[in-house]
């Protein structure tokens, strides 16, 4: 084989390299799509799983109070208002993968602290819980209120939960402007977070929650979804913990498009 018939040789190996790279970066980019697709699914499957639970209550309650037809009616009207949510949330899957770009609303911080409690429809008196809400009338942002919603409902089910071994404690929220924009606080008194798991905890599918303390296992979904939403409005979440003495997060959302 002569100079030139190896060169040509070479431009035709050179080319096919290129090709199969072309091809693996194309499979790799597929791969990497499916993969936030799949994390969508798995966020999304979460917050239904949390509006579920009151939902089935309140059509038991329809079903058990039959001759109460005022408190039918409330009970269905609720159902109903949880369901619409679970349509809303399954909305979100597209804006989780990327794929859309989140739609905002200006929106009162109170309002969406009553939307959250009003959602998950529980009696915190009844599990020994003293719950503070500390935040101001008027207070408000640009936000998509349906992702924040579920932000805060996370946040305050997982407090929730880490107060179950003491039977009750504290739950604080609070909000306040800071820095153009506003930063809320959910803090708890319940078991804490060990220090050298604080810097997954917002890591997908990783899961403080074994269930051998009484708490349901976790799939380590729900607080990666929380980063996920504060992200694309250009916030940022933080987390301060104490085993024994409990948690603090720190949420800052700024006040702009």
């Amino acid at each position: 084989m002569n100079t030139i018939e190896k060169r040509q040789s070479l431009h035709r190996k050179i080319e096919l390299v290129k090709r199969k790279n072309q091809e693996l970066s194309e499979q790799i980019r597929q791969l990497e799509q499916l993969s936030l697709v799949g994390k969508a699914w798995a966020m999304v499957a979460h917050e239904i799983n949390n509006l579920l639970t009151p939902l089935t209550n309140y059509a038991q309650i329809a079903l058990q109070q039959s001759d109460d037809s005022e408190l039918v009616q409330k009970a269905l009207k609720k159902a109903v208002r949880l369901g619409n949510q679970a349509a809303e949330i399954l909305q979100q899957v597209p804006v989780l993968a990327g794929q859309k770009e989140v739609k905002k609303i200006r929106y009162e911080i109170r309002q969406l602290v009553e939307d959250a409690f009003s959602t998950i429809a529980r009696d915190f008196q009844k599990d020994g819980i003293r719950v503070i809400k500390d935040v101001p009338e008027e207070l408000s942002i640009p936000m998509d209120p349906v992702g924040m919603r579920q932000v805060l409902i996370n946040l305050i089910l997982n407090a929730r939960e880490s107060m179950f071994a003491n039977r009750g404690g504290r739950l604080t929220v609070r909000a306040n402007p800071y820095l153009e924009g506003v930063q809320i606080h959910i803090s708890d008194t319940g078991c804490g977070i060990p220090p050298d798991q604080t810097k997954d905890i917002f890591k997908p599918f990783f899961t403080t929650k074994d269930g051998k303390d009484g708490r349901r296992k976790g799939h380590g979904v729900g607080l990666a979804f929380c980063k996920h939403v504060i992200d694309s409005h250009g916030g940022t979440i933080q987390v301060q913990s104490e085993p024994g003495h409990g948690t603090i997060f720190t949420l800052w959302l700024p006040d702009k498009p």
